[in-house]
């Protein structure tokens, strides 16, 4: 699990960098999820700066194994979804 991720983390600040350089900052909302579960867990919601995100996404870790993960994950991230529209999911 580690190593997935640690590739999303990096997917995330990179947008953050790249969107950075809006003076106002860009809302990110950052939500996870357990395969035994179907709710999404809030990590981070309405932030808008690297120094906000990033402390966030350092203090993600992935727990248990990376293992026919079932589809309820799937569902959970759905559900973190469902009041975003365009780019905001």
């Amino acid at each position: 699990g580690t190593t997935k991720l640690d590739a999303v983390k990096a997917l995330i600040r990179e947008q953050v960098s790249d969107l950075s350089s809006n003076p106002r900052g860009t809302e990110i909302n950052i939500y996870s999820f357990n395969d035994a579960s179907y709710d999404p867990n809030v990590v981070q919601e309405g932030r808008f700066f690297a120094a906000q995100i990033n402390p966030a996404l350092d203090g993600l870790q992935a727990n248990g194994a990376d293992v026919d993960c079932p589809v309820t994950g799937l569902y959970a991230m759905s559900q973190a979804i469902q009041n975003k529209y365009d780019g905001q999911a």
